[in-house]
């Protein structure tokens, strides 16, 4: 099966509340194993649901990485999800708020 480019459409932005509806099936949460930390939940619990997000979508045969961006200066933080072959993992990224450490 060949894949086109029109055959895989990503939304430039997504609503909090409809990001949270796709990552939280994916979540563990609910299952026996409570103890472990449960990245997908965590990420659905730093999402607001009321703002849109920036979508960003980049993929190879082997890897695919999709990001959303909330907006700038919401301190919200940015969740991506990489892909590569049946493993995935989410990252949160939070936005530093102090200067950099220099040194002068």
């Amino acid at each position: 099966m060949d894949v086109l480019p029109r055959d895989i459409t990503t939304l430039p932005h997504v609503l909090g509340s409809d990001l949270i509806e796709y990552l939280a099936p994916s979540s563990d949460a609910g299952s026996d194993e409570s103890d472990d930390w449960d990245p997908f939940a965590q990420a659905v619990e730093v999402i607001d649901p009321s703002r849109w997000y920036t979508t960003s979508f980049d993929a190879t045969p082997e890897q695919s990485i999709m990001r959303w961006l909330p907006p700038d200066g919401s301190g919200l933080p940015t969740i991506a999800v990489y892909s590569q072959a049946s493993e995935t993992t989410v990252l949160i990224r939070h936005e530093s708020r102090g200067r950099p450490n220099r040194r002068r």
